[in-house]
């Protein structure tokens, strides 16, 4: 039953984070061909997959070794509520695996970079100039995801103390 319900989580959250761009280009082109490449899902040039992979390992492999060296980074990527926390919870299968891949690439990324990369900075960059837009995209998507981790119990612990570096700085919880 959870399979079945992360995949229905999965379609509609890719059907709702698509549905606000679709729209947007439906009113102003007033049909549907040429959609995909207005939301920036076209075949890549090899030249730009090259690129991508040297900036994934370059960006990837130190967050998680912050990750690994950060107790209260750690606390956050393996809390219950985590895509981490609930593989953690239910060990490791074929179906945990699965249902890994489907919420932190498709359901997540997938949809984020939709909406984000595809959607809001192509329409700001176009409407305010590549850095401006790109900056004013970046901080919307950085916004987002500090007001969903401002709810966790880590909170105040992660974004004061570890940011600063200030280990006098503590939550009420400690």
């Amino acid at each position: 039953m959870l399979f079945a319900g992360e995949i229905i989580s999965t379609i509609l959250q890719i059907l709702v984070f698509t549905a606000i761009p679709f729209l947007v280009y439906l009113i102003g082109n007033r049909r549907a061909k040429g959609f995909f490449d207005y939301i920036g899902l076209c075949k890549p040039e090899t030249r730009a997959m090259g690129y991508a992979a040297v900036c994934a390992v370059a960006f990837v492999l130190p967050a998680l070794l912050l990750v690994f060296l950060s107790p209260n980074i750690l606390e956050a990527a393996t809390a219950p509520n985590t895509v981490i926390g609930k593989l953690r919870a239910n060990g490791l299968s074929v179906t945990t695996f699965i249902l890994l891949i489907l919420k932190a690439l498709i359901q997540t990324s997938f949809t984020e970079e939709i909406l984000f990369r595809g959607f809001a900075a192509k329409r700001l960059i176009g409407w305010l100039g590549f850095t401006a837009g790109n900056l004013l995209q970046a901080l919307l998507f950085g916004l987002m995801h500090l007001l969903i981790f401002a709810e966790q119990p880590f909170a105040g612990r992660f974004t004061v103390a570890e940011v600063s570096k200030n280990p006098e700085i503590k939550d009420d919880e400690d």
